[in-house]
């Protein structure tokens, strides 16, 4: 509207040039046409059609775990509460029965505890932090360590041997370094044990690879990044034949020559090795200038890996901007990197998404990946998990992410993925969070979390079965959820979006506000992962990670119809599984903020009436399991986000624009498909029960549609009618349709034409022991009950089925 009062402006404008402009001299022709030229500029920036919705932008704020509470059957356990360690990246653990443990600290030492309950010693047993690059929150450091496989053993040379992966400092040169140091008997390190094995030049301080692990064959394997950079700026992807990096290296430690491993032909162009051989069976020895130290290649960062019982490498590599993959790999894998990121084809690296002309080794698709969404952003890959404490984790993949801080069970079948679970979700975030998932001498999993930057307050944790009736971290305080950037104002977060229903459900008079929340950007490649599959006819598909959000008000003075009293906040987040899971926040007194609730609560609510009295209304907040009553998965689990109920016209408070809802979604990429406005005209639309435009029929059908079709479908309520709009009403089993018991109206229909008293669907709206809907509805909606009762007594009436039809071939049997 506010382009108005502008456009008459321009016109007057025009008009004033007009008259001037048949009238001499000459030179008021040229000023007037100049004058012209930027009045209509300004009025072309008026009058430019804007938005109605902003850019699509990440919700960056909004935080929930991605699992139902309660659902969830583990959570963490501080292993040793007594310690504290400076940014830990790594644990080794003693398999000689010592319960020696020896922690990597990420400045360059290590401390040695042991794994007992009242563990009370801490030492440090070496500092080799002045040889260390070490940047706050960078990919650098000490990054790992693992323990020889005779580590402990007494009668072996090698007992004392571990290997430390860092980021080493060479007169002010980064070199990615691997070094062996040796732990003398009486658990001290001489610093100077140093023996250097790797020392290779790195132009960047991020994707240092960092995984090692020993194989059952007694090699050591040792995960190289691409160098860093942007898209492989460095171009090292699919590259073996320069330096040591993007790949896994296989090496003999041991250096067992003869039948088994060679020396190492020649050196990395940037680099040097020493004191280690080649095994013999590398996939590519043999082949010409290569380095034969290479095992598998194609990967941008392998920061940590393990193998299973099968001797199959599970390696977890971290992505760039769109996709996490976990591998499973094997002599000669190429796993894709950098002119492939997942399954999708990269084309910001210097292969523009295409393999090498020449392709070395196997190609490997990752056996899973998952998108940058819901916090998710960084693999941390872990292990097969094979202990015996917990049988049900038996043969899952256990990995995390140190974006979230939720760790995972992968599911499978050989190369066939079956479920991806979140087990548990530790309360961290990005840089701090976690850094390894270790498997102990028993097969638990031992989680090593870096904690604040600068500071001793890194953790060791365990998976612990989780106390019955607890659940994921949930924010007590709505203010806390980053839905709202200012919550008394209720001003939506970036990401966060407005949308309003055509037919609201009834929720005793109360005044409804609504937003959505998408996963991501909308900038995925696969559109299914932060966009709405569209659909006219049938329930919208939406990503995992969507958040629905409802907001309640109720008019507390009917001679006031502003005076209202902010009563809850509901939360419908859809899971990564597909379902949901619901929380109602309560907001106090002051209206300043709302508290989550943990179960249902009824409240009593004082209402001033227009006589001058006070009478009192009842609300119920409903408990989690409530919101799956009618959020059931029969009904698709979300309601009331659907073409019919969405297309409609809506004032956007953010820009001013008002447009029909499905266009502005649209417009702003919240579809996986762009809409035509053709078929935006042509998708159906629910009416409001007081839309005088729409005809009568339309009105009642929609008003069952929104309030009854979560259960009156087929499949789920006693009832048998189908309140489905899409359902034609010849078909919905509601005129002269069947009760299932008349004892309370005798000779009644569920709509009987021309007869609201004989009409069930009515008297279920009017009386509290059966009033429908069932859920937390404690007044009748008068306006309702008046439409029904029109559009019923207008019903021309039929003839009634038999008294002796059963109800087999009823909607609901």
């Amino acid at each position: 509207m506010a382009v108005f009062p502008r456009i008459g402006s321009v016109a007057r404008s025009l008009r004033w040039l007009i008259v001037r402009l048949v009238t001499p001299p000459a030179c008021w022709i040229l000023a007037a046409t100049a004058i012209a030229a930027g009045l209509l500029a300004v009025g072309g920036v008026a009058l430019w059609p804007r938005p109605a919705l902003p850019v699509r932008v990440m919700a960056e704020e909004v935080v929930f775990p991605m699992s139902p509470p309660g659902s969830a059957q583990w959570a963490s356990e501080n292993i040793f509460p007594q310690h504290k360690f400076f940014e830990p990246t790594a644990v080794a653990i003693a398999a000689d029965g010592s319960r020696r443990v020896l922690v990597l600290e990420r400045r360059g030492t290590v401390a040695l505890i042991r794994d007992e309950p009242a563990s009370s010693r801490k030492t440090e047993i070496l500092d080799f932090s002045s040889q260390v690059i070490r940047t706050p929150y960078d990919d650098d450091g000490a990054l790992n360590l693992v323990l020889h496989p005779q580590f402990g053993q007494a009668d072996s040379p090698h007992r004392g041997y571990f290997y430390i992966y860092y980021t080493a400092d060479r007169d002010g040169v980064c070199y990615d370094r691997l070094s062996r140091f040796t732990l003398g008997d009486d658990d001290r390190v001489d610093p100077d044990s140093e023996v250097v094995l790797i020392d290779q030049r790195d132009r960047n301080l991020w994707h240092n690879g960092s995984g090692l692990a020993f194989g059952a064959d007694g090699f050591l394997y040792v995960g190289m990044g691409d160098e860093g950079g942007d898209s492989d700026s460095f171009e090292n992807g699919q590259k073996i034949d320069k330096n040591l990096f993007s790949g896994i290296l296989r090496i003999d430690v041991d250096r067992r020559g003869g039948d088994i491993s060679h020396a190492p032909k020649r050196q990395p162009d940037n680099g040097e090795t020493a004191d280690y051989f080649i095994p013999n069976d590398n996939p590519f020895v043999g082949m010409p200038g290569v380095l034969e130290e290479f095992w598998a290649i194609g990967f941008r960062n392998p920061h940590r890996f393990a193998f299973d019982e099968r001797r199959q490498l599970w390696v977890g590599d971290v992505g760039q901007i769109l996709r996490e993959e976990i591998d499973v790999v094997t002599a000669g894998s190429n796993c894709g990197w950098s002119h492939r990121e997942g399954n999708l084809p990269f084309d910001r690296s210097y292969l523009k998404g295409r393999p090498p002309a020449e392709p070395i080794g196997v190609a490997t698709p990752p056996l899973f990946e998952y998108p940058h969404v819901n916090g998710n952003n960084c693999v941390i890959g872990g292990y097969v998990y094979d202990g015996q404490r917990y049988p049900q984790l038996r043969g899952k993949y256990l990995y995390a992410d140190n974006g979230s801080g939720r760790i995972f069970a992968l599911e499978f079948e050989g190369s066939r993925v079956i479920a991806n679970h979140e087990i548990a979700s530790l309360p961290v975030s990005s840089k701090t969070g976690i850094s390894s998932l270790t498997r102990s001498p028993d097969g638990e999993l031992w989680i090593v979390v870096l904690g604040q930057a600068d500071e001793t307050a890194g953790t060791i944790h365990r998976l612990v079965p989780r106390e019955p009736g607890t659940g994921p971290q949930l924010p007590r305080r709505l203010s806390e959820t980053g839905l709202f950037s200012d919550v008394v104002a209720l001003t939506p977060s970036p990401g966060v979006i407005p949308y309003d229903v055509n037919t609201p459900l009834w929720s005793d008079g109360a005044k409804k506000s609504r937003w959505i929340v998408l996963p991501g950007d909308g900038t995925d490649p696969d559109p299914a992962i932060d966009r709405v599959t569209f659909q006219r006819e049938q329930p919208w598909k939406f990503p995992d990670g969507t958040i629905f959000v409802k907001h309640f008000e109720l008019p507390i003075d009917e001679n006031d119809p502003a005076a209202v009293k902010r009563l809850e906040t509901r939360v419908l987040v859809q899971t990564s599984g597909g379902s949901v899971y619901g929380v109602t926040y309560k907001w106090n007194e002051e209206g300043t903020d709302a508290t989550l609730l943990d179960g249902a609560l009824e409240e009593t609510i004082d209402i001033a009436t227009t006589m001058g009295s006070i009478r009192q209304e009842r609300w119920q907040y409903p408990d989690r399991q409530t919101c799956l009553v009618c959020h059931n998965n029969q009904a698709g689990y979300v309601l009331g986000v659907s073409t019919r109920q969405l297309n409609r016209e809506v004032t956007y408070p953010q820009s001013g624009v008002t447009a029909n809802q499905l266009a502005a979604w649209s417009e702003s990429g919240m579809f996986t498909e762009t809409l035509s406005t053709p078929e935006i005209e042509q998708s159906p639309s629910l009416a409001a029960i007081n839309d005088a435009g729409a005809s009568l029929e339309h009105r009642a059908r929609s008003y069952l549609d929104a309030n009854c079709a979560s259960c009156h479908r087929p499949g789920i309520a006693r009832a048998n009618f189908d309140a489905r709009y899409t359902t034609p009403l010849a078909e919905q089993g509601l005129i002269y349709g069947r009760v299932n018991s008349q004892e309370s109206l005798p000779g009644s229909f569920i709509v009987a034409p021309g007869n609201p008293a004989r009409s069930m669907l009515v008297q279920r709206m009017l009386y509290a022991d059966k009033r429908m809907p069932p859920v937390a509805v404690h007044h009748r909606d008068l306006s309702a009950i008046g439409l029904l009762c029109e559009w019923i007594d207008q019903l021309p009436p039929g003839t009634p089925p038999a008294a002796t039809e059963t109800l087999a071939d009823s909607p609901h049997p």
